[in-house]
Order: C-alpha cells, then structure tokens, then sequence
C-alpha cells in the first residue's frame, strides 16, 4: 500500500480562497481568518511562479505562513483597531 499523492491545488484556487476568507474577515472581525486568507493569496502567489509537488505542500506552507503572521500581528492589528474605534 503506497502514500496517496494529492495533485497541487490551483493557484487562482488558492488565491480566491484567500480573498473570500479576507472579505469573511469583515463581517466577524476576529482578526483570524485574515491572516489564513493572507496565507492562502501568498502561497497561491508562491505556486504560480514555483511548482509544489502536491497539495499537501501547499497546505503546509499555508498553515506555516497563516499561523506566523496570526502569531506576530494579530495583537498589534486588534490593538491598532481598538484604539481607533475609541474601544480601548
């Protein structure tokens, strides 16, 4: 029994993935799903100049890219905001 290869997913794939996820972003303002949505454009923009092998890559690379950019700025995006708004 051999390991499974998924095909690579479609940059443009990617790539509207991202936006819709960033336009989600708007109505729940959680400051979360931007940072995925930034993630999947990049990696859609990554896969457009250089090919993955398949799309467990590229999903890796999603996660890695989302979760580092949710890690260095989502703190400083929402206080940013809050301050702003006058919330804060």
């Amino acid at each position: 029994m051999g390991i499974t290869i998924i095909e690579a997913i479609s940059p443009i794939i990617l790539m509207t993935i991202g936006l819709v996820l960033i336009i989600f972003e708007a109505f729940v303002m959680s400051f979360v799903l931007i940072w995925f949505g930034v993630g999947f454009f990049m990696v859609g923009i990554l896969s457009h100049h250089f090919a993955f092998n398949d799309a467990i890559w590229q999903l890796a690379a999603v996660s890695m890219v989302s979760m580092l950019l949710l890690f260095l700025l989502r703190t400083k995006f929402v206080r940013y905001f809050m301050e702003e708004d006058g919330i804060n």
